[in-house]
Parts: structure tokens; sequence; C-alpha cells
């Protein structure tokens, strides 16, 4: 395996690696992006092509290409090794019986999935029940090119049509029920026995796909349509999804994404619908930069997942109370995570979403994609629409609805000229329409709580080791960039973090041959050096490194100054004259060095 990952290694690059899934910019020798992994506005997330690693200084995240691939896609290390083969261009090695069974489970789910979507393509496209299902689409106005495009598909009326089909290609009962494609017999009143038998979970339905974001199946959502609704007499439900498995994660998914991410970089914009078949119809339309969330609750996760390719974020829901719903509590999620939040509305009432605008005017849904409106203008103008000056409960309205975004707000200055346009709006002063959005009850708390818990989960699966203090990490950068300024900390190594203070003692540990602990603080600590002084000289390295020993030297001044203080107080209260003039001439002398210390000024500033 290891010269597999070395042959990855050769051929890949780290930068190009992460650059398909984050949207990075050149930073002197190294480049940078906003971290994938936390909620921020000024990057901090690094690459180092040197190194070949990435760190983030706001998360303390970091790796190598690897870790990177596992760390995004929620894998373990075998499967990104498979994932970066492939970019590579390189063939898997055998793989050892214990690695085998670590993803063995995974790849029949994934096998079984994207088995079941080719089964029911074909059952689109050559069955009889399969032409109605076909026809409806066109009906629906999707071209033919469109439905072969997104790997659309017919479920079959039958109880047991995929999973004797799976059967038959030697999928196991348990891999098939895993996967979700599969219903598990239960125990009935009349036969308390357990039964291994199993049958078909989507029936009589138009299946799509549901893709990770390199495009492979982890699950599907049905839609029944027409006479379809009712099967046998029993009505059904218009949508069901697979159910949680080990590949697929209905919070941690957005369908589309692997068609539209690119799209979504290069516009630097992602347009957000509801449905499945929305997202299916603005891509044909031109607008392929779009994602929906198949009907579920937007989680801070698929936020952080789009916030990889845009900060611009376009909100295009169905026009019914509890879309409208769903973009309002959606918006107040994305403003708290600093996304540029835009609305999309359909004036045509007939259209109540994306698929019914595209069906009825095609292209033209461009130009409503176009005339989008930045999200707190866009409440603003609704309240301003129907506001009565003279009404006190317009104005407690307003409030309401307008406060609990403002709160959301990252930027002051944002917060600060809406809470300026409420005040002239509502004749009221500045500082009581501010009081009144900080006591204003909170529609949305709870996605806040939702947010809250996923970034606690994300915070206990970092497993980067703890970073450095700002000097102990300049220290080490400046060594990275000139091994020889280790000399100058040699007699102040215990004052020093424990794992600067083993480089000093053993400079080789700066070269690119070792392993361990220190080898991601190396690599952080190049990133660091590459970022503040790249373009120094030795002369000035060496300036820098001096203010950092006197920094050292003042902290252990003050330490022992401390411990002084503590024993004046002590001889004080023994009325023991003698020690106490000895102590208070030591204090003296401490605070002398340190005045000489704190006089002592850096002619470089490397922030």
């Amino acid at each position: 395996m290891s010269d597999t990952v070395e042959q990855i290694k050769s051929r890949l690059d780290i930068v190009d690696v992460v650059s398909g899934y984050v949207k990075v910019q050149k930073a002197g020798a190294n480049y940078k992006a906003r971290c994938p992994f936390h909620n921020e506005k000024t990057p901090s997330f690094h690459l180092s092509p040197e190194r070949q690693s990435w760190h983030c200084f706001g998360c303390n995240k970091g790796g190598d290409m690897f870790s990177f691939v596992q760390e995004i896609e929620g894998i373990d290390f075998v499967e990104a090794l498979r994932i970066l083969a492939g970019k590579a261009g390189v063939q898997m090695q055998q793989r050892r019986p214990e690695d085998e069974k670590i993803t063995s489970q995974r790849q029949a789910l994934l096998a079984v999935a994207e088995l079941s979507a080719k089964f029911f393509e074909k059952q689109l496209w050559n069955s009889n029940a399969g032409a109605k299902a076909l026809a409806y689409l066109r009906e629906r106005g999707m071209t033919d090119d469109t439905i072969r495009a997104w790997h659309l598909g017919w479920a079959p009326n039958d109880w047991r049509a995929l999973t004797g089909f799976l059967t038959e290609q030697n999928h196991q009962p348990a891999s098939i029920v895993g996967a979700g494609m599969a219903v598990q017999k239960k125990p009935t009143t009349y036969n308390l026995q357990a039964t291994s038998s199993i049958y078909d979970r989507f029936r009589s339905r138009i299946m799509f796909p549901i893709c990770d974001a390199n495009g492979q199946v982890i699950g599907f959502t049905g839609r029944v349509f027409g006479a379809e609704v009712a099967v046998d007499g029993e009505p059904l439900a218009k949508y069901v999804n697979t159910p949680q498995t080990a590949i697929y994660d209905k919070g941690r998914v957005l369908y589309g994404l692997d068609k539209a991410k690119g799209e979504m970089r290069s516009k630097d914009a992602c347009l957000l619908v509801e449905g499945n078949v929305d997202a299916v119809m603005s891509w044909q339309a031109g607008a392929r930069h779009a994602v929906a969330t198949s009907g579920t609750a937007l989680t801070p996760h698929q936020l952080r997942m789009l916030g990889r390719y845009s900060a611009n974020l376009d909100f295009c829901f169905d026009t019914d109370e509890a879309g409208k719903t769903a973009t309002r509590r959606g918006i107040g999620l994305a403003l708290a995570q600093s996304f540029n939040v835009r609305i999309l509305t359909i004036q045509d009432r007939e259209c109540k979403d994306p698929a019914d605008y595209v069906q009825k005017y095609g292209v033209r849904w461009n130009e409503v994609v176009a005339s989008s409106k930045p999200a707190l203008q866009f409440y603003y103008d609704e309240a301003v629409a129907s506001f009565n000056p003279a009404s006190v409960q317009a104005k407690k309205f307003v409030i309401a609805s307008l406060g609990p975004l403002i709160r959301r707000l990252t930027s002051r200055v944002e917060q600060g000229h809406w809470v300026g346009q409420l005040a002239t709006l509502l004749r009221a002063d500045q500082r009581a329409v501010e009081a009144d959005i900080a006591t204003v009850k909170d529609d949305i708390a709870g996605y806040d709580r939702q947010a809250d818990e996923e970034t606690t989960n994300d915070k206990q699966q970092t497993t980067s080791p703890e970073p450095l203090d700002t000097t102990s990490q300049e220290l080490l950068a400046l060594m990275v960039r000139q091994p020889s300024l280790a000399a100058q900390l040699t007699e102040y190594a215990d004052q020093l973090d424990a794992r600067v203070a083993a480089v000093v003692v053993d400079p080789a540990m700066l070269e690119k041959t070792y392993d361990g602990e220190h080898r991601h603080l190396i690599d952080v600590a190049v990133i660091r050096a590459n970022e503040l002084w790249q373009e120094y000289t030795p002369e000035q390295l060496e300036v820098h490194m001096a203010t950092l020993v006197n920094r050292i030297r003042e902290r252990r001044v003050r330490v022992l100054r401390a411990g002084v203080e503590l024993e004046i107080r002590q001889a004080d209260a023994a009325k023991d004259a003698p020690r106490l003039q000895e102590l208070v001439a030591k204090f003296q002398d401490y605070t002398t060095q340190l005045n000489q210390l704190q006089n002592i000024q850096s002619p470089i500033n490397p922030s």
C-alpha cells in the first residue's frame, strides 16, 4: 500500500486535489481558502505546495491530501486512497485482509445502490409501466437528454422485482436491506418467528438517484404520479426517500451537487431549490448551479458543503406556506454562516416552483435567477408593502419579522444599516429599535441549536494535535526558514513548549524525513514561514528571532518577580524586616529588567 501512496503523491498535487472541493487563491508561496470544516468569513485555511500539506489556523485541522479527502468526504483512509488513486490513474495494490474487512460492507452497499439505479433506468425505458412514467416526465417538460443525464428510472409495482434482480446478481439480503433498497419482513401476530424474507422498498415510483459529490449513487427519492397515487386501492405517499444508511445521510447530502459543483465554482454562486424536479428542470433551462434539499430541512452541514464552492447563495423554495417557512429558516442559518443570501421570487401565480416555471417559460428561468434580491431587502420590501405607520401592531410585526434575521448578520456594519432602515421606517429612535431586536422572540432558534450540536460533533471528530501558542508557532516557523537560529534558543529550552524545545535540542527534526506529531507541527510552521517571511533576508529573520528571545526572557522574569512578590507578602506577615528588605531589592531588580526588555523593539513587523 505504501507504494500506491507514493505513486499517488508523485502524480497529484495537493493544490489540485483541494481546489476540486474548495475555491483557493494564491497567497505568496502558499494558497489559502475559506475553511470547509468550520464557519468563517476570513480565510484561515492554508495550503503548502512545498510540503504538500494543509492546515486551518481557525479550527486547527490539518494534514496531507489523504486526510483532507477523508475529512471532507467523511470516509476512511482506504476509501480516500481509492478516490485519489482513481484521480491519479494509479492501479490499487491488493489490500490486506484487514483493510478489505474495513471497506467491504461499504463497498457492498455502494454496489447495490449503483446496480439498483441501472435497474430502475432500464425499467423506465424498456417496460410498459415505465413508458407511462416516461410520458409523464415528458409532459412535465423534461427532454429525453435531461432524463438520461440524470439517470431517472422507474420502480415497478412489484414486491420483489428489484430484490429478485439483486439476488440473482449475487448480492446478499443484508446488503440490499443495508443500502435501503429493501425492507425486512417483521414477525406478525400470527407468526412470531423472525423471518429472512425481504421486499422492495420502492414500488410504482419514478426514481431519482441521489449521488455524493463524486457522482457515486448512495440513495434514492421515489415519486408517485397520476393514477399511480393509488396502487391496489391503497393511497401512496407522494415521496419516499432512502432511510438513513451507512452510505446515505439525508442531512449531509444535496441532490445534484455532483452536477452543479463545477458551475457553482465558476459562477461563484449557488441556487438552492426545494425539490429534485426543480433542480433537474433548472439544469435543463441552463441554470446549472442548482441543488435541492430534496424536501428536507436545510442543515448546517449542507451549508458548509455549499460554502466550499461559493459564499453566494440564492434561495428559491416553493411559494406555499411550508416553502416560505423553510426559506426563512434556511436564510437565518445561512446568514449566521456568513453567506451572502439572496431570494428569487416567481411572479407567475400559476407557477408554485421552479419546475412549473421552466415547464411554462423554458430558458426565461435564467432571467428570474438573475433578478434575485438580497434577503434582508426582500423581507424589508415585503414589510413596507403592507406597513401601516399608524399601527403599533404593524410596527411590532416588522420588528418580529426582520429582527431575528438582522441578529444573524455577522457584519456589524450590515446590522447597523438595517437597524437604521427600520428606525426610519418606524419613525423610532435607533436605540429603541436595537433594544427591541435584541429581545424579540426568535422564530428560527431551533436551527441554532442544531448548528451548535453539529459544530460540537465536528469538534469531537478533530484529531489534530493541540495547537502551539503564537510565540511558539513563530519560533518554529523561524527555525524552518533558517535552522541556524535554533542556537539562540538553547539557553531557554526549559522555558519553551516541549514540542518546540525538542526541535531546539535536535534541529535535524526540521528535515523532511520525520513522522509523528512533529510532522504536523512542522508542516504548519512551513505554512506560517511562507506566509510571514518569504521575502525576508537572513539578517531580518535574526533580528526577529532576537525579539522573540526577549519575549521569552520577559516571560521568565515576570514569573520570577511574581514569586518574589509572594515571598514579600509572607515576610511582611511574619514581620521579618531584614528578609523583607532583601526581597524588595530583588523585586526592584526584576522590575528594572522588565522595563529594559519592554523597551527593546523589533524593526520588523511580520504581521
